[in-house]
C-alpha cells in the first residue's frame, strides 16, 4: 500500500506541475468567444466507493457554470469548436484506517486546426488545472467537491477575464 501511495503521489505531483501550466494567458485566450460548452464528469472507482457520484459532480459543475453565465450545452447541441469541460476526480481504493490521496482535474477540450494545414482539425486540451489532496474515506466526498469547486472558480475567472460581461 505504501508503494501505491508513493507512486500515486509522484505521478500526481508531475500531473499537478504540468496542469499548473494550463492557466497562462495563451490558455485563457482559448476561452474567448466560447458560446457554451458541454460537461463530462468522471469519478474513478476509488472515489465512488466513498460515496462520490458522477451525477453529483456533473450537477455541481453545471450549476457553477450557469451561475457564472456560461451556457451549458446538451449533447445534441453543436457549437463551433465542439468544446467540452472534462471534470475528473480519482482516488485510490479505500482501505480501512488509511487516508486516500486524490486528484481533481478540470480541462477544456475543443477542436483546433493546424496553422500549416487548416483543413486538419483535432480535439485538444486548451485549458487545464488540477489539485491533489489527501483525505480520510469519510471526508473524501467533501474534500473532492471543494477541490473541484476551487478549480471551477479558477476556470470561471479565466473565462470571465477574456469574456467580460
Amino acid at each position: 500500500m505504501k508503494r501505491a501511495i508513493a507512486a500515486f503521489a509522484v505521478v500526481s505531483i508531475f500531473c499537478s506541475v504540468a496542469a499548473a501550466q494550463g492557466n497562462f494567458e495563451s490558455n485563457r485566450m482559448s476561452l474567448k468567444g466560447l458560446q457554451g460548452l458541454k460537461v463530462i464528469a468522471f469519478v474513478g472507482s476509488g472515489s465512488e466507493q466513498t460515496g462520490l457520484t458522477k451525477n453529483q459532480m456533473q450537477t455541481d459543475v453545471e450549476l457553477r457554470l450557469r451561475m457564472a453565465g456560461i451556457k451549458v450545452l446538451d449533447y445534441p447541441t453543436m457549437v463551433p469548436g465542439n468544446p467540452y469541460l472534462l471534470v475528473v476526480v480519482e482516488a485510490l481504493k479505500p482501505q480501512e484506517g488509511s487516508s486516500l490521496p486524490f486528484i481533481a482535474k478540470i480541462q477544456l477540450d475543443q477542436d483546433v486546426t493546424l496553422v500549416r494545414n487548416p483543413k486538419h482539425a483535432l480535439n485538444v486540451s486548451t485549458f487545464y488545472v488540477s489539485n491533489i489532496g489527501i483525505a480520510s474515506p469519510q471526508k473524501l466526498v467533501a474534500f473532492s467537491r471543494e477541490s473541484i469547486g476551487d478549480l471551477m472558480d479558477t476556470f470561471i475567472n479565466a473565462w470571465l477575464s477574456v469574456n467580460p460581461k
